[in-house]
């Protein structure tokens, strides 16, 4: 059953709820910030119950448990509120969303992963913006760490380049 869209967002998660439409009870709790809502209707959305031990969980608590149940994409809300941007990305990614992934990758530093987002949406120039980027951030925090990650990062760029014929 389909709700209305309202002005009001308290009205429309209220509208919501009564009509058992959890996702978007979900999806409207996160927009106003309520946590204990967010977490309960995402439980309700994916499992059709708030587990016991959940019914105080945080989001990022919550959120663990959706990606682990494979529920990617209520997960992938939940680590956004609670800026767990990496593992937002994996859920993004898990859901086959590859533009918020790319997104979430982009928060959490993650430059490859998001690259590779972007190379999958077949946008070549982001992905190559990101590279550009992410090679800057870790030429200046240095470290072998980094310098692996940069060697990474020119090989996709490489590739990357082939692809678009230069």
């Amino acid at each position: 059953m389909k709700v209305s869209s309202t002005r009001d967002p308290q009205k429309a998660l209220a509208a919501s709820a009564k009509a058992a439409d959890w996702p978007r009870a979900a999806q409207l709790a996160v927009e106003l910030g309520d946590e204990e809502k967010m977490v309960r209707f995402s439980l309700m959305a994916a499992m059709g119950r708030v587990p016991p031990g959940f019914e105080r969980a945080t989001p990022l608590r919550a959120a663990q448990l959706l990606a682990e149940k494979r529920h990617h994409q209520l997960a992938a809300l939940l680590f956004e509120h609670a800026q767990d941007y990496l593992n937002a990305g994996r859920s993004a990614s898990a859901a086959r969303q590859p533009a918020q992934a790319a997104r979430h990758f982009e928060r959490a530093g993650e430059w490859l992963e998001a690259a590779r987002c972007y190379q999958a949406l077949s946008r070549s120039g982001e992905a190559l913006r990101i590279l550009d980027y992410g090679e800057r951030s870790l030429d200046s925090a240095g470290g072998p760490r980094a310098a692996g990650q940069i060697d990474e990062i020119r090989l996709l760029r490489a590739e990357l380049l082939l692809q678009m014929g230069q």
